[in-house]
Protein backbone atom coordinates (compact mmCIF):
# COMPACT_ATOMS: atom_id res chain seq x y z
CA UNK A 1 0.00 0.00 0.00
CA UNK A 2 0.87 3.28 -0.89
CA UNK A 3 2.43 6.05 1.92
CA UNK A 4 0.02 9.31 1.81
CA UNK A 5 2.83 11.00 0.40
CA UNK A 6 3.15 8.57 -2.32
CA UNK A 7 -0.08 8.31 -3.17
CA UNK A 8 -0.75 12.40 -3.32
CA UNK A 9 2.35 12.33 -5.70
CA UNK A 10 1.46 9.51 -7.77
CA UNK A 11 -2.45 11.14 -8.44
CA UNK A 12 -0.81 14.19 -9.67
CA UNK A 13 1.90 12.48 -11.92
CA UNK A 14 -1.51 10.15 -13.35
CA UNK A 15 0.12 7.22 -12.05
CA UNK A 16 -1.52 4.33 -10.43
CA UNK A 17 -2.66 5.32 -6.65
CA UNK A 18 -4.78 3.88 -3.87
CA UNK A 19 -7.41 6.50 -3.03
CA UNK A 20 -8.62 9.82 -3.71
CA UNK A 21 -6.44 11.91 -1.73
CA UNK A 22 -8.06 14.70 0.22
CA UNK A 23 -6.90 17.68 2.30
CA UNK A 24 -8.06 19.95 4.51
CA UNK A 25 -6.85 23.66 3.50
CA UNK A 26 -5.04 25.56 6.89
CA UNK A 27 -3.84 28.62 7.41
CA UNK A 28 -4.81 31.65 8.89
CA UNK A 29 -8.50 32.13 7.17
CA UNK A 30 -8.92 28.65 7.16
CA UNK A 31 -9.62 26.15 10.51
CA UNK A 32 -12.73 25.22 11.74
CA UNK A 33 -13.82 27.14 15.10
CA UNK A 34 -14.21 26.78 18.71
CA UNK A 35 -11.32 24.74 18.73
CA UNK A 36 -9.03 25.16 22.26
CA UNK A 37 -5.21 26.90 21.35
CA UNK A 38 -3.64 23.35 22.26
CA UNK A 39 -5.34 21.56 19.63
CA UNK A 40 -5.10 24.79 16.75
CA UNK A 41 -3.52 28.18 17.68
CA UNK A 42 -4.39 30.47 14.36
CA UNK A 43 -1.45 32.34 15.80
CA UNK A 44 0.74 29.57 14.83
CA UNK A 45 -1.04 28.15 11.89
CA UNK A 46 2.51 28.46 9.63
CA UNK A 47 4.09 26.63 12.39
CA UNK A 48 5.37 23.70 10.22
CA UNK A 49 4.98 21.28 13.71
CA UNK A 50 1.88 22.59 15.06
CA UNK A 51 0.01 22.49 11.74
CA UNK A 52 1.01 18.79 10.98
CA UNK A 53 0.45 17.78 14.44
CA UNK A 54 -3.78 19.50 13.72
CA UNK A 55 -4.16 18.02 10.57
CA UNK A 56 -2.86 14.91 11.45
CA UNK A 57 -5.61 14.97 14.40
CA UNK A 58 -8.39 15.92 11.58
CA UNK A 59 -7.36 12.36 9.94
CA UNK A 60 -6.71 13.33 6.09
CA UNK A 61 -3.73 13.55 3.89
CA UNK A 62 -1.03 16.31 5.37
CA UNK A 63 -0.76 19.47 2.84
CA UNK A 64 1.28 22.29 3.84
CA UNK A 65 0.59 25.42 1.16
CA UNK A 66 3.61 27.82 1.87
CA UNK A 67 7.13 26.76 2.57
CA UNK A 68 10.50 28.69 1.45
CA UNK A 69 11.49 28.14 -2.16
CA UNK A 70 15.23 28.30 -2.20
CA UNK A 71 15.62 31.94 -3.47
CA UNK A 72 17.22 35.24 -2.27
CA UNK A 73 15.82 38.21 -4.40
CA UNK A 74 18.01 41.19 -3.46
CA UNK A 75 17.87 44.61 -5.75
CA UNK A 76 21.10 46.41 -7.16
CA UNK A 77 20.60 49.15 -4.46
CA UNK A 78 19.02 50.49 -1.77
CA UNK A 79 16.32 52.99 -3.77
CA UNK A 80 13.32 52.54 -1.56
CA UNK A 81 13.14 55.63 1.24
CA UNK A 82 10.07 56.99 2.97
CA UNK A 83 8.14 59.51 1.76
CA UNK A 84 7.69 62.10 4.16
CA UNK A 85 4.51 63.58 2.63
CA UNK A 86 3.29 59.52 3.27
CA UNK A 87 4.20 55.97 1.72
CA UNK A 88 7.40 55.39 0.30
CA UNK A 89 9.30 56.48 -3.07
CA UNK A 90 11.78 54.28 -4.91
CA UNK A 91 14.09 56.51 -6.67
CA UNK A 92 16.22 55.13 -9.10
CA UNK A 93 18.39 56.18 -12.35
CA UNK A 94 15.25 55.98 -14.79
CA UNK A 95 12.72 57.46 -12.70
CA UNK A 96 10.66 57.60 -9.72
CA UNK A 97 7.87 55.02 -8.31
CA UNK A 98 5.61 56.10 -5.49
CA UNK A 99 3.48 53.28 -3.28
CA UNK A 100 0.74 53.77 -0.84
CA UNK A 101 0.60 57.51 -0.81
CA UNK A 102 -2.40 58.80 1.26
CA UNK A 103 -5.80 59.70 -0.55
CA UNK A 104 -5.82 63.34 -1.34
CA UNK A 105 -8.02 65.58 -3.85
CA UNK A 106 -6.66 64.95 -7.48
CA UNK A 107 -5.10 61.73 -6.18
CA UNK A 108 -4.85 59.15 -8.96
CA UNK A 109 -7.13 55.89 -8.90
CA UNK A 110 -6.61 54.22 -5.49
CA UNK A 111 -7.28 50.95 -5.08
CA UNK A 112 -8.23 48.96 -1.76
CA UNK A 113 -7.07 52.31 -0.04
CA UNK A 114 -3.29 52.40 -1.62
CA UNK A 115 -1.87 54.45 -4.55
CA UNK A 116 -1.56 52.45 -7.43
CA UNK A 117 2.74 51.75 -8.01
CA UNK A 118 2.29 51.73 -11.95
CA UNK A 119 0.25 55.14 -13.28
CA UNK A 120 2.42 57.05 -15.92
CA UNK A 121 4.24 55.22 -19.08
CA UNK A 122 7.94 56.41 -17.34
CA UNK A 123 6.51 54.10 -14.40
CA UNK A 124 6.53 51.21 -16.32
CA UNK A 125 9.91 51.87 -17.81
CA UNK A 126 11.05 52.53 -13.93
CA UNK A 127 9.59 49.06 -13.02
CA UNK A 128 11.01 47.10 -15.78
CA UNK A 129 14.70 48.36 -14.87
CA UNK A 130 14.21 47.64 -11.20
CA UNK A 131 13.37 43.85 -12.36
CA UNK A 132 16.60 44.22 -14.65
CA UNK A 133 18.66 44.72 -11.87
CA UNK A 134 17.06 42.14 -9.64
CA UNK A 135 19.70 39.10 -8.41
CA UNK A 136 18.71 35.89 -7.97
CA UNK A 137 20.44 33.64 -5.74
CA UNK A 138 20.17 30.34 -4.19
CA UNK A 139 19.34 30.55 -0.32
CA UNK A 140 21.17 27.19 1.42
CA UNK A 141 19.13 28.00 4.47
CA UNK A 142 15.81 28.50 3.05
CA UNK A 143 16.98 24.56 0.90
CA UNK A 144 17.69 23.38 4.38
CA UNK A 145 14.61 24.72 6.32
CA UNK A 146 12.33 22.98 2.97
CA UNK A 147 13.82 19.50 3.79
CA UNK A 148 13.24 19.97 7.40
CA UNK A 149 9.51 20.99 6.45
CA UNK A 150 9.64 17.73 4.45
CA UNK A 151 10.90 15.76 6.81
CA UNK A 152 8.77 16.23 9.43
CA UNK A 153 5.77 15.26 6.99
CA UNK A 154 7.33 12.44 6.05
CA UNK A 155 4.77 9.95 4.62
CA UNK A 156 1.79 11.49 5.77
CA UNK A 157 1.18 14.24 3.04
CA UNK A 158 3.14 16.75 0.26
CA UNK A 159 4.38 20.69 0.87
CA UNK A 160 3.91 23.38 -1.66
CA UNK A 161 7.21 25.42 -2.73
CA UNK A 162 5.75 28.62 -4.49
CA UNK A 163 7.85 30.05 -7.28
CA UNK A 164 6.74 33.48 -9.09
CA UNK A 165 3.02 33.77 -10.82
CA UNK A 166 2.62 34.55 -14.12
CA UNK A 167 3.79 38.57 -15.15
CA UNK A 168 0.30 39.57 -15.81
CA UNK A 169 -1.59 38.68 -13.39
CA UNK A 170 1.00 40.64 -10.84
CA UNK A 171 0.60 43.47 -12.70
CA UNK A 172 -3.03 43.63 -12.66
CA UNK A 173 -3.23 42.61 -8.63
CA UNK A 174 -0.05 44.47 -7.70
CA UNK A 175 1.22 47.05 -9.66
CA UNK A 176 -1.54 48.60 -11.45
CA UNK A 177 -5.12 47.12 -10.76
CA UNK A 178 -7.12 46.20 -13.53
CA UNK A 179 -8.98 49.62 -14.95
CA UNK A 180 -5.11 50.89 -14.68
CA UNK A 181 -3.72 48.17 -16.50
CA UNK A 182 -6.28 48.26 -19.21
CA UNK A 183 -5.22 51.70 -20.08
CA UNK A 184 -1.94 51.62 -19.83
CA UNK A 185 -2.15 48.34 -22.74
CA UNK A 186 -4.32 50.63 -24.75
CA UNK A 187 -2.16 54.18 -24.26
CA UNK A 188 1.18 52.87 -24.28
CA UNK A 189 1.13 48.75 -24.93
CA UNK A 190 4.66 48.96 -26.25
CA UNK A 191 5.64 50.08 -22.59
CA UNK A 192 3.44 47.28 -20.58
CA UNK A 193 4.66 44.59 -23.30
CA UNK A 194 8.18 45.78 -22.52
CA UNK A 195 7.69 45.10 -18.80
CA UNK A 196 5.69 41.95 -18.76
CA UNK A 197 8.65 40.46 -21.13
CA UNK A 198 11.75 41.42 -18.79
CA UNK A 199 9.46 40.36 -16.02
CA UNK A 200 8.97 36.64 -17.52
CA UNK A 201 12.36 36.32 -18.32
CA UNK A 202 13.02 37.35 -14.53
CA UNK A 203 10.37 35.05 -13.45
CA UNK A 204 11.87 32.18 -15.56
CA UNK A 205 15.02 32.31 -14.11
CA UNK A 206 13.84 32.20 -10.65
CA UNK A 207 12.17 28.84 -12.04
CA UNK A 208 15.51 27.40 -13.15
CA UNK A 209 16.87 28.34 -9.99
CA UNK A 210 13.88 26.80 -7.71
CA UNK A 211 13.44 23.75 -9.85
CA UNK A 212 16.81 22.65 -9.80
CA UNK A 213 17.64 23.32 -5.99
CA UNK A 214 14.33 22.55 -4.33
CA UNK A 215 14.20 19.02 -2.09
CA UNK A 216 10.04 19.89 -3.04
CA UNK A 217 8.73 17.73 -5.56
CA UNK A 218 5.93 19.84 -6.24
CA UNK A 219 6.07 23.50 -7.04
CA UNK A 220 2.63 26.07 -6.88
CA UNK A 221 2.27 29.23 -8.01
CA UNK A 222 -0.82 31.79 -7.03
CA UNK A 223 -1.91 32.49 -10.38
CA UNK A 224 -5.70 33.31 -9.50
CA UNK A 225 -6.24 33.95 -13.68
CA UNK A 226 -9.84 34.30 -13.62
CA UNK A 227 -12.29 35.64 -16.42
CA UNK A 228 -12.89 38.43 -14.27
CA UNK A 229 -9.82 39.96 -15.47
CA UNK A 230 -8.45 38.75 -18.49
CA UNK A 231 -10.10 37.83 -21.91
CA UNK A 232 -9.94 34.97 -23.43
CA UNK A 233 -7.52 36.90 -25.86
CA UNK A 234 -5.61 38.11 -23.15
CA UNK A 235 -4.77 34.64 -21.65
CA UNK A 236 -3.30 33.48 -25.07
CA UNK A 237 -1.52 36.20 -25.26
CA UNK A 238 -0.22 37.23 -22.22
CA UNK A 239 -0.80 34.43 -19.59
CA UNK A 240 -0.34 30.70 -21.82
CA UNK A 241 3.18 31.72 -22.86
CA UNK A 242 4.52 32.23 -19.90
CA UNK A 243 2.35 28.73 -17.74
CA UNK A 244 4.35 26.82 -21.24
CA UNK A 245 7.74 28.18 -20.00
CA UNK A 246 7.03 27.52 -16.44
CA UNK A 247 5.81 24.16 -17.37
CA UNK A 248 8.57 23.49 -19.53
CA UNK A 249 11.37 24.49 -16.69
CA UNK A 250 9.52 22.38 -14.05
CA UNK A 251 9.55 19.43 -16.27
CA UNK A 252 12.80 19.20 -17.22
CA UNK A 253 13.97 18.77 -13.40
CA UNK A 254 11.28 16.39 -12.79
CA UNK A 255 9.14 18.98 -10.74
CA UNK A 256 4.85 18.78 -10.39
CA UNK A 257 4.18 22.40 -11.52
CA UNK A 258 0.44 23.55 -9.96
CA UNK A 259 -1.65 26.34 -10.95
CA UNK A 260 -3.89 27.64 -8.13
CA UNK A 261 -6.74 30.24 -9.55
CA UNK A 262 -10.14 29.90 -7.44
CA UNK A 263 -12.12 31.91 -9.78
CA UNK A 264 -14.09 31.82 -12.92
CA UNK A 265 -11.92 30.22 -15.60
CA UNK A 266 -14.36 28.23 -17.94
CA UNK A 267 -13.40 30.75 -20.87
CA UNK A 268 -9.88 29.54 -20.96
CA UNK A 269 -9.74 26.15 -18.82
CA UNK A 270 -9.18 24.39 -22.17
CA UNK A 271 -5.86 25.84 -22.77
CA UNK A 272 -4.36 24.77 -19.46
CA UNK A 273 -3.93 21.14 -21.20
CA UNK A 274 -1.36 23.08 -23.78
CA UNK A 275 0.04 24.74 -20.92
CA UNK A 276 1.25 21.34 -19.47
CA UNK A 277 -0.38 22.32 -16.22
CA UNK A 278 -0.08 18.94 -13.86
CA UNK A 279 -3.22 20.41 -12.02
CA UNK A 280 -5.38 23.27 -10.67
CA UNK A 281 -5.38 23.56 -6.97
CA UNK A 282 -8.46 25.07 -6.01
CA UNK A 283 -10.78 24.04 -8.94
CA UNK A 284 -13.77 26.39 -7.92
CA UNK A 285 -17.44 25.26 -8.37
CA UNK A 286 -20.29 27.78 -8.79
CA UNK A 287 -21.13 30.30 -7.07
CA UNK A 288 -17.80 31.04 -6.20
CA UNK A 289 -16.49 29.37 -9.94
CA UNK A 290 -17.99 28.43 -13.00
CA UNK A 291 -16.36 24.86 -12.87
CA UNK A 292 -17.74 21.49 -12.61
CA UNK A 293 -15.29 18.15 -12.24
CA UNK A 294 -17.62 17.05 -15.49
CA UNK A 295 -16.73 19.84 -17.41
CA UNK A 296 -13.46 19.92 -16.08
CA UNK A 297 -13.30 15.84 -16.97
CA UNK A 298 -14.59 17.30 -20.79
CA UNK A 299 -11.97 19.81 -21.19
CA UNK A 300 -8.93 17.99 -19.89
CA UNK A 301 -9.27 14.15 -20.67
CA UNK A 302 -7.05 13.19 -17.43
CA UNK A 303 -4.07 15.90 -18.30
CA UNK A 304 -4.94 17.68 -15.80
CA UNK A 305 -5.60 17.26 -12.36
CA UNK A 306 -8.39 18.56 -10.70
CA UNK A 307 -8.00 19.57 -6.98
CA UNK A 308 -11.67 20.39 -6.70
CA UNK A 309 -13.14 22.69 -3.63
CA UNK A 310 -16.60 22.54 -1.74
CA UNK A 311 -18.13 26.13 -2.16
CA UNK A 312 -16.39 27.75 1.11
CA UNK A 313 -19.52 29.81 1.78
CA UNK A 314 -21.93 26.45 1.95
CA UNK A 315 -18.86 24.90 4.47
CA UNK A 316 -18.95 27.49 6.68
CA UNK A 317 -22.65 28.50 6.41
CA UNK A 318 -24.42 25.71 5.46
CA UNK A 319 -26.39 22.83 8.00
CA UNK A 320 -24.79 19.53 7.82
CA UNK A 321 -27.14 18.04 5.74
CA UNK A 322 -26.41 21.52 3.01
CA UNK A 323 -23.01 20.69 3.39
CA UNK A 324 -23.08 16.53 2.86
CA UNK A 325 -25.46 17.11 -0.21
CA UNK A 326 -23.20 19.82 -1.95
CA UNK A 327 -20.17 17.19 -1.48
CA UNK A 328 -22.17 14.60 -3.04
CA UNK A 329 -23.79 16.25 -5.96
CA UNK A 330 -19.72 17.52 -6.18
CA UNK A 331 -18.44 14.59 -6.65
CA UNK A 332 -20.71 12.09 -7.60
CA UNK A 333 -20.90 10.76 -11.16
CA UNK A 334 -16.91 11.62 -11.21
CA UNK A 335 -13.88 9.59 -12.02
CA UNK A 336 -12.55 9.82 -8.58
CA UNK A 337 -9.25 8.17 -9.50
CA UNK A 338 -8.17 11.60 -11.44
CA UNK A 339 -9.32 14.54 -8.72
CA UNK A 340 -8.04 15.28 -5.41
CA UNK A 341 -10.20 17.37 -3.37
CA UNK A 342 -9.26 20.28 -1.31
CA UNK A 343 -11.38 21.19 2.04
CA UNK A 344 -11.80 24.70 2.76
CA UNK A 345 -13.02 25.65 6.37
CA UNK A 346 -13.46 29.57 6.44
CA UNK A 347 -12.97 30.88 9.92
CA UNK A 348 -15.61 29.87 12.51
CA UNK A 349 -16.58 26.53 9.91
CA UNK A 350 -18.53 24.39 12.55
CA UNK A 351 -16.59 21.43 13.76
CA UNK A 352 -19.56 18.81 12.74
CA UNK A 353 -19.26 20.46 8.92
CA UNK A 354 -15.51 19.80 8.63
CA UNK A 355 -16.32 16.16 10.35
CA UNK A 356 -19.19 15.47 7.97
CA UNK A 357 -16.81 16.34 4.96
CA UNK A 358 -13.98 14.31 5.69
CA UNK A 359 -16.25 11.08 6.96
CA UNK A 360 -18.64 11.51 3.80
CA UNK A 361 -15.28 11.37 1.55
CA UNK A 362 -14.12 8.58 3.33
CA UNK A 363 -17.30 6.63 3.44
CA UNK A 364 -18.89 6.88 0.17
CA UNK A 365 -15.55 7.52 -1.96
CA UNK A 366 -12.66 5.49 -0.34
CA UNK A 367 -10.23 8.17 1.31
CA UNK A 368 -7.87 7.56 3.31
CA UNK A 369 -9.36 9.55 7.03
CA UNK A 370 -6.96 7.57 9.68
CA UNK A 371 -5.85 8.65 12.99
CA UNK A 372 -8.80 11.22 13.46
CA UNK A 373 -8.81 12.74 16.85
CA UNK A 374 -11.35 15.25 16.50
CA UNK A 375 -14.07 13.14 15.19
Amino acid sequence: MLSRRQNFLATLRKKPHDYMPAAFVIDNMNYPGSLPKDIFDVARCFDIKHSIQFQLRLGLDVLFRLSPNGIRETAAGNFWRDDPAGGRICQTPVGILHSDAPAAPGAPMLISGREVLLKTPEDYDTLAWLFEHHRYEIDESAIAECQRRLDLIGDDGILYVNPPASAIMDAVRSWAGIQEFVFALYDFPEKVENLLAIVTERYCEQYELISRTTPAEVLVFWDDATTSLLSRDMFIKYSLPNLKRYAEISHRHDKILVNHTCGKIQGFADLYVSAEQDAIDWLAVPPAGDMSLSLAEQMWQGKVTPMITPDPVVVRYGTPEEVRAHLVGMLDGADISRIIVLLPCPQGTPIENARLLAQTLAERYGTRLEGALLW
